[in-house]
């Protein structure tokens, strides 16, 4: 599957997946916002049809997609421990501060309307190997952003190395964004300022503020 996996795909696919197995779904329009959540990644459609699955084999046959219902609450909890697996992942290779610097660009450039090229990647995970405090074995630049193409947080749509990249799973980025804002998270809140004010000086005048 595309990494640019949308809804309407999603949804259409899951459909098939249902109808072969027998399965009813309890509420249609729940269905596209259940696909929705799983923000363009395959891994987490397979998350969400395995959770449907699951649930409808002990409901009777029937996959309920609704907020606050026991398919979404087991999702959410999926969705929770990968992101908590890849975040262990990248801290115990010291790219804690290239994700988040990842995040930060990603969301700047979103802002502007610009679009991520290679040259903008190789900033801010320069940026993150610079300010990581990590104690094992640093990652070059090279291997470091292979590293993140490999757990698929990194991928060229055009498949050209030099074209516009983009982030593979946003919503990664914004729960790393969420572990650095954490009061209970000293380390992590204390290095903040320092991979702010390194993002602003690496892009200072590379960005035009965007209309209000």
């Amino acid at each position: 599957m595309p990494n640019d996996l949308v809804a309407d795909e999603c949804v259409a696919a899951m459909a098939c997946i249902f109808d072969a197995a027998g399965v009813s779904i309890a509420d249609r329009d729940a269905v596209g916002s259940a696909a929705a959540a799983c923000k363009g990644s395959p891994y987490f459609l397979q998350l969400l049809g395995r959770a449907s699955l699951e649930s409808a084999s002990i409901s009777d046959d029937l996959a309920d997609f609704r907020a606050g219902g026991p398919l979404m609450a087991a999702f959410a909890e999926g969705v929770q421990a990968r992101y908590l697996r890849v975040w262990r992942d990248v801290q115990a290779k010291g790219l804690g501060p290239c994700a988040r610097q990842l995040g930060a660009l990603w969301r700047r450039l979103e802002a502007s309307g610009e679009l991520m090229d290679a040259e903008w990647i190789d900033r801010a995970i320069s940026s993150g190997l610079r300010h990581s405090s990590h104690s094992g074995a640093k990652m070059s630049l090279e291997g470091a952003a292979r590293h993140f193409r490999h757990l698929g947080l990194l991928w060229s749509p055009s498949g050209d190395s030099l074209r516009p990249w983009d982030l593979g799973l946003p919503s990664f980025f914004d729960y790393v964004e969420s572990l650095y804002r954490n009061p209970a998270r000293i380390a992590l809140r204390a290095s903040l300022p320092t991979l702010e004010a390194d993002m602003e000086s690496l892009i200072e005048g590379g960005f035009s503020d965007p209309e209000p």
